[in-house]
């Protein structure tokens, strides 16, 4: 990156505003002034301008010497190992201020000028920037899926009876997305049953999330920003340029952000395409010949990620009572939250639980990370074959998609949740709820 640059043409713009032009410093070729930049950070009481120092070692940008004077400060051993710092960083009290949106604006907008407009110090933030990081491409280096060609599911002859897909069903219409298209382009915009749908994919966290991408009239059409919070993608709207929280659903930096925006969620599953062709038998599903990609390999290039137990990113907010990257279902109800680890339902498969006073049932596949979650209506279900349930009264109800019904019509509708990492889930809703097992009443 060409920092040199950034001081010639910045130089002239400078205010009277000491922190900006204290960071500046931190990228000339004196590094004489470059290590008094560093020491008047870390010597000083305001931890928030230690965030320039992280951005900075993300890049390999600071000397051994500001490494040395950081660790000796902040008395750690973290070397200039830019995740460790990162989670230092985001656990500080301290959150950074105008003057370092600024110079984050003008550091990421030499990456990609399409950075500047997303990280726009003058338009309000929800978040810390100091825990955005950059995910190593560019704006759209991730190319959406933009109403993609579809096809008949005996046409997808590129898939292979266990492999995963995700499945959206709304309104009559089945759809099923394969993970090894939704792992290059992690994001779908595309209309299922008459509604439009932002299918947002995080290959970090695991979680394939349908919004519907429609809010007070008007539809959002989404891609990938580049840039990441919490280890998750920040996706961004077209229409207004707002950097969006794929796991909340919300915008959190830009002009919508603070503005009361939240997206609804349709329910989508995980499954084996096998599975669900079955179930939907009239199902479409994405062409592999998306125009975007020549080849869609089985297993991509997440594949040893997916394997292992560790993150490719940093998250300072963890809960140890799981594994990083256990698989979880989540749910949001009535403000409050709770998962379920699939682990514990594999002798579940049928699970009557309850959140804020609403009673659920879920019906697991913890082998295909299948979880559906359905309003119980206060009544305790069991299973009585592969398509149907069985209620407390003997009472029989069938499994649908978008319903449990009973014989005389009664249904009882699906509820929206998602698949995640654990490690996702708790970094955004760290007052969740965890399922331990024991029967909720």
């Amino acid at each position: 990156m060409r920092f040199l640059f950034l001081l010639t043409v910045y130089t002239t713009a400078l205010s009277a505003q000491t922190d900006f032009e204290l960071f500046l410093d931190l990228l000339r070729d004196d590094e004489q002034k470059k290590l008094a930049a560093v020491e008047t950070i870390v010597n000083g009481s305001d931890t928030s301008r230690w965030a320039a120092l992280v951005d900075l070692l993300y890049f390999r940008a600071l000397p051994a010497e500001a490494h040395e004077l950081m660790n000796h400060a902040a008395a750690v051993d973290y070397g200039r190992n830019w995740p460790r710092w990162m989670e230092w960083i985001a656990l500080r009290s301290q959150p950074a201020g105008r003057e370092y949106r600024r110079f984050k604006q003008l550091l990421f907008s030499q990456i990609d000028p399409a950075f500047s407009a997303f990280l726009n110090p003058s338009l309000p933030t929800e978040i810390r920037w100091e825990e955005i990081a950059w995910g190593g491409v560019k704006k759209d280096g991730i190319r959406s899926l933009d109403n993609p060609p579809m096809v008949s599911a005996a046409e997808a002859d590129y898939l292979q009876d266990g492999e995963p897909v995700f499945g959206v069903y709304i309104n009559g219409e089945a759809m099923a997305f394969p993970l090894r298209i939704l792992d290059w382009h992690e994001m779908a915009n595309v209309r299922i049953g008459g509604e439009p749908v932002a299918l947002s994919y995080c290959t970090l966290c695991g979680a394939a999330i349908a919004y519907l991408a429609r809010f007070n009239g008007t539809v959002y059409s989404f891609g990938s920003s580049g840039l990441l919070y919490r280890s998750n993608k920040l996706m961004y709207d077209r229409q207004t340029n707002s950097l969006w929280s794929a796991m909340k659903g919300i915008p959190v930096t830009g002009i919508l952000a603070g503005k009361g925006v939240k997206l609804s969620t349709f329910p989508v599953e995980r499954t084996r395409w096998r599975d669900w062709r079955e179930r939907h038998p009239g199902t479409r599903v994405l062409s592999d010949n998306t125009g975007l990609r020549s080849v869609y390999k089985r297993y991509s290039g997440y594949y040893r990620y997916f394997n292992s137990p560790g993150l490719m990113f940093p998250v300072a907010q963890r809960d140890n009572r799981l594994p990083a990257k256990s698989w979880v279902y989540g749910i949001s109800h009535k403000g409050r939250f709770k998962a379920w680890p699939l682990q514990g339902l594999e002798a579940r498969p049928v699970l009557n639980d309850s959140l804020a006073g609403t009673g659920f049932v879920l019906l697991s596949d913890p082998g295909a990370l299948s979880v559906r979650v359905y309003l119980s209506g206060g009544k305790n279900f069991s299973a009585a074959d592969g398509q149907s349930l069985r209620d407390g009264q003997g009472r029989l109800w069938q499994v649908h998609d978008s319903a449990l019904v009973a014989a005389d019509g009664e249904s009882l509708p699906r509820y929206p949740g998602h698949l995640a990492y654990w490690f996702a889930w708790y970094a955004f809703f760290p007052e969740t709820e965890l399922y331990d097992g024991a029967l909720s009443q």
